[in-house]
Formats: C-alpha cells, structure tokens, sequence
C-alpha cells in the first residue's frame, strides 16, 4: 500500500498520453518480477527444507520460513526502488516506505513472540535452540 503513495514524478503532465494497447509492465520488468517471485519461493523452501533437514521441529522450520518470505518482501521494496535515497526514504520521496518496513518487521515479531498470537499463524518462537 505505501508504495501506491509515490508521488507523481515532476514531468508527468508534459510527457504524451500512453497508447492504449501498449502494455502496463515492459518484457523486462515482467521478466524481474517473474525471476523475484521465483527467487523467493525458491529460497523460503531452501530455508524450511534445510530447517527440516537440521533436525527443527516443523514449527520452527515454518517459522523461519515464514520470516524469510515476509524480510524478502520488505527488502524488495528497497531493491525495486534503487534508484537513490532522499531524506524521507528510497526513490522519489514517498515518506510512507520506511514506516510501512518498519510496520511489517514489527508484525513478523509479534506474529513469532506473542503467545496469543502464535496459534493463529501456527508459528513457534524464532530463536534458534
């Protein structure tokens, strides 16, 4: 939701309308977005596999494979707006980024630490015995 709070970029009104049949997303960026997804399908079950494999129990190898997926999100929000930082957060000035990671990190805690929360997300505490 934060990043729909971008603000319009300072020449969009001079720039010529978009042709109607063009498509909203370039051949390149439906390629990024197609090998992220992938990426992080394939490294959340890396993480709960290899979980798994160390002999957790399957709480905690859920656990953890629930905090790599939501941390790989939070972090992809900075990776897709790489192009720099200004004071209020990466890209274009969208003050809302850097809360909306910060809200999202603190919900992964209470999700994990919570104990009334845990059974709703079928997740055990994070650490690591």
């Amino acid at each position: 939701m934060a990043l729909a709070a971008d603000p319009p970029q300072a020449n969009c009104m001079r720039r010529p309308p978009v042709r109607p049949e063009k498509m909203i997303f370039s051949n390149n960026a439906k390629k990024e977005i197609i090998r992220k997804g992938i990426m992080a399908g394939i490294t959340t079950f890396g993480v709960y596999a290899g979980g798994m494999d160390a002999g957790w129990p399957q709480a905690k190898a859920r656990t953890m494979a629930f905090s790599h997926l939501v941390m790989s999100r939070v972090c992809n929000i900075f990776d897709s707006r790489r192009a720099g930082w200004d004071a209020s957060g990466p890209g274009t000035g969208n003050r809302y980024i850097l809360p909306a990671a910060g809200v999202s990190t603190a919900m992964l805690l209470l999700t994990m630490y919570v104990p009334v929360l845990r059974p709703l997300y079928s997740k055990g505490p994070g650490h690591i015995d």
